[in-house]
């Protein structure tokens, strides 16, 4: 790690604790980079509250001018959508929340951590009762009737306004080959849903248990595409301390050791113990599963280069079609380089929702696929995917996600 990615980590952990950096540790020829680290990762009101008196950069009150703009835009955005979550209620539904507003709540200062969008579940059966509240509060999809009928994921976006809802019927994509069978591991969420109070209302959402395993595979399956970033770890550190002791940390392993998580996360404990000033141990972590873990830095090297999301070149994004590949279960027909540039219908479906209902046009998508690639990069060279593709494939046979 550089000196900025250490000042990063450092300012991070302050954060996570309410407290602010000692004046004599800012070195100021570095401040510059931890500041495009923590816009890269989407913390940057973090960041600034915990950096205290940032020594004078030119761009500085321009960083704290944006900070405080997105603080502001949260706000609205978490009253927003408390308000829709009342109507929905009102409406017969029943909605569990996850990620956004339950991790928020766990921040000392939850507006400081940013959402693009807030996720909620839904039953399968009450997706077009869902879709006449989301209207009548002036949300819009560009889903059609017969499209919402088979979608897992439907977005819908406040025109005008800033408010965006992704709705799910399953918490992972079904036709997945790689997480698909995750779904299976969440089968009972709503028996088991708990409810979380915010500013006055009741939220429902998962159990603790069953939320911490959701956060732990969000993160993996994004791994698995092209990384993620600091804002998850905090998330998952975060809600360990506070919920850990209520965990039953055996059904928990038992669920990251059948889809070969395991490692990875305990090396996420890792990044917290050596890296945050988490103690997992005393938020109730196990200590046979910590002391098993493979030495964190790669890990952690990886995701503060890949932002959040992983998102942080197009190349690095690209190369999700190798990492998937090579994490597809045994016994699957993986295709290699083939699949990878061919992929079948359903997994294009997402992007090009035609091919729901006409199917025989994948050549066509495969077509606009290309063209897209090829935007995307301009005209930077695909082997540079690849090669990210490659050494990131390592990355998982050093977590055990894959066999040497």
């Amino acid at each position: 790690m550089n000196h900025a990615q250490r000042l990063f980590l450092r300012i991070m952990s302050l954060a996570l604790q309410d407290k602010r950096l000692p004046p004599e540790e800012h070195p100021v020829p570095v401040w510059r980079e931890t500041i495009e680290l923590a816009q890269l990762h989407s913390v940057l009101p973090l960041v600034l509250q915990a950096a205290g008196s940032v020594p004078a950069l030119a761009e500085m009150e321009l960083y704290r001018k944006t900070a405080r703009r997105h603080v502001a835009l949260q706000m609205m955005k978490t009253e927003a959508f408390l308000t829709l979550y009342r109507r929905l209620k009102e409406g017969g539904l029943r909605p569990l929340v996850v990620k956004g507003l339950i991790c928020r709540s766990l921040y000392p200062q939850g507006d400081l951590r940013l959402s693009s969008d807030e996720d909620i579940l839904i039953e399968p059966n009450q997706v077009e009762l869902c879709h006449r509240i989301m209207g009548s509060c002036g949300l819009t999809t560009e889903l059609t009737a017969e499209q919402r009928r088979t979608a897992q994921e439907i977005t819908y976006i406040q025109p005008g306004g800033s408010l965006r809802i992704e709705v799910h019927t399953r918490l992972f994509p079904p036709e997945s080959e790689t997480y698909g069978s995750w779904n299976g591991m969440f089968a009972r969420v709503r028996e088991n849903a708990v409810v979380h109070e915010e500013n006055g209302e009741a939220i429902y959402t998962l159990s603790h248990t069953e939320h911490l395993l959701y956060l732990f595979c969000h993160a993996f399956k994004h791994f698995l595409h092209s990384g993620f970033g600091i804002r998850q770890v905090c998330d998952i550190l975060l809600y360990t301390q506070v919920w850990g002791r209520e965990i039953d940390w055996d059904a928990v392993r038992s669920a990251c050791s059948s889809i070969r998580a395991d490692g990875f996360v305990a090396a996420l404990y890792r990044i917290g113990k050596n890296h945050l000033a988490m103690d997992p141990a005393a938020a109730g972590f196990p200590a046979e599963w910590l002391a098993a873990a493979q030495e964190e830095t790669a890990l952690l090297e990886d995701l503060l280069s890949g932002g959040i999301y992983g998102g942080a070149t197009m190349s690095r994004r690209h190369s999700s079609n190798i990492t998937l590949q090579a994490a597809a279960p045994a016994g699957k027909d993986k295709g290699g380089l083939r699949r990878s540039l061919f992929p079948p219908a359903k997994a294009l479906e997402g992007r090009y929702p035609y091919l729901q209902k006409h199917a025989w046009l994948l050549p066509a998508a495969w077509l606009q696929r290309f063209a897209r690639y090829g935007q995307e990069t301009a005209g930077r060279d695909a082997w540079e995917a690849a090669r990210i593709g490659r050494q990131r494939t390592q990355l998982l046979r050093q977590y055990g996600v894959i066999d040497e």
